[in-house]
């Protein structure tokens, strides 16, 4: 194998002089900006012929001994001398593998490249045409679920979910039957916790994004249950320090319901925290929110993996919310098991689709709904049949569906996506 380094001021350059000291063949192996242009490490593989099958090498074995008895040291036999300078160069190139720096960038030869994007692309121009077939297939062979998945998707709800939803409606079925038939279907779909953290108490920690309403939410449940249950029955715990005024915001509610609020910002402090208040009914913990692709929120997943306590976890999810962002949302913080969903600014949606199509998707249930930001008016327990009804009646109200290719495109790419 000849491995060599080659400096240039630009990758052009370099690319060139690769390729005339050591022809097309030649494979780049890692390349870098360095002071003054670029750096690139290139080489010729090995010779495959040196490579010896066991076949040859037990036949030299004996041949070997054979000599060795006959006292003819002096001759090696061709094999063991190929299997000798093969370990040779393969003790140089883990060598030179160690010599290369931490900062090395491997890529790929150019052709492999650009091969790999023009299969992408002509993958795309298959699925973009597969779409439009597969949807007018539906629409052909079963135009009564054709019709229930455009309906399904003027809700905002996701093409698999739609498709799921209309399996179960007989073919022949009018369609105002089969509408009110799939909403039930859609009800059963969606799961509740019955007002589980206002009945059972323990320790709850309210996660999410940032602007969800985690903070507003904690005080409308904190006032919720103190209502229930009476005074000295709750405490409040923020572990926000990256917001400015987060712990100000939780005390000022603290002060007005007469709760103790306390700051914590690592394991033992949380671990502290929740001990020092379990005579308290109901622990709520606040959290900082931050955006989807955020370096923190590893910090943050880690602080309640190692805090040692029964703490319940629920997804705070508004419902204003494109679809893509609510997916988002509840994959940044994969890992943790959830108990359920709270689901915010039900008022402000223009659409309930998307949430429940992740609550479904990830068989997540809702808790609690909140509709404004009245304490402690605006929460209510989830009610199944009160989501599907509220998700049908801002559709009505809108009187739009999809146009034609939104749905091609939407239910083509996830039956194409299905069939890989």
């Amino acid at each position: 194998m000849k491995i060599k380094r080659y400096f240039a001021p630009d990758i052009r350059r370099a690319i060139r002089m690769v390729r005339e000291e050591q022809g097309p063949e030649a494979v780049i192996l890692s390349n870098r900006q360095i002071e003054g242009g670029v750096e690139i490490v290139a080489a010729i593989d090995y010779d495959e012929r040196l490579l010896s099958n066991e076949d040859v090498t037990s036949k030299t074995s004996d041949h070997t001994s054979d000599n060795a008895s006959k006292g003819e040291s002096g001759t090696r036999p061709r094999g063991v001398g190929a299997y000798a300078r093969l370990k040779q160069e393969q003790g140089d190139k883990r060598e030179w593998q160690a010599q290369l720096s931490d900062d090395t960038h491997w890529v790929q030869d150019p052709a492999l490249v650009e091969m790999r994007r023009e299969i992408k692309d002509l993958r795309s121009l298959l699925e973009c045409q597969m779409s439009g077939l597969a949807w007018g297939d539906l629409e052909r062979r079963q135009p009564l679920h054709a019709r229930l998945v455009r309906s399904l998707m003027g809700l905002g709800l996701g093409a698999e979910i739609s498709r799921e939803l209309v399996r179960e409606i007989p073919l022949d079925m009018a369609f105002d039957q089969a509408w009110l038939k799939v909403i039930a279907i859609l009800v059963k779909r969606i799961a509740v916790t019955d007002d589980d953290i206002l009945t059972q108490g323990g320790v709850v920690a309210l996660l999410g994004a940032t602007g969800v309403g985690k903070t507003t939410t904690i005080a409308k449940l904190a006032a919720r249950y103190t209502l229930r249950h009476g005074k000295n029955s709750v405490a409040l715990i923020s572990t926000d320090n990256f917001r400015v005024g987060a712990h100000e915001q939780l005390r000022i509610y603290g002060r007005i319901l007469g709760a103790p609020v306390l700051v914590a910002t690592s394991p033992p402090e949380l671990q502290d925290a929740i001990g020092s208040q379990l005579d308290k009914g109901l622990i709520l913990i606040d959290t900082a929110g931050f955006a989807p692709l955020d370096e923190r929120i590893k910090e943050q997943r880690s602080l309640f993996r190692v805090a040692n306590s029964p703490i319940r976890h629920y997804l705070v999810l508004s419902a204003t919310t494109q679809i893509q962002g609510v997916h988002q949302a509840v994959r940044q913080y994969q890992g943790l098991e959830f108990s359920g969903t709270i689901l915010t600014k039900l008022d402000e949606a223009g659409s309930m689709g998307p949430v429940l199509s992740t609550v479904i998707d990830h068989h997540l249930p809702v808790a609690y709904v909140s509709t404004g930001q009245k304490v402690p008016e605006d929460i209510a327990p989830a009610r199944a049949s009160n989501l599907a009804n509220h998700c049908v009646s801002i559709a009505q109200g809108k009187h739009q569906l999809p146009d034609d290719e939104a749905i091609e495109m939407a239910y083509g790419s996830m039956v194409v996506t299905s069939n890989v």
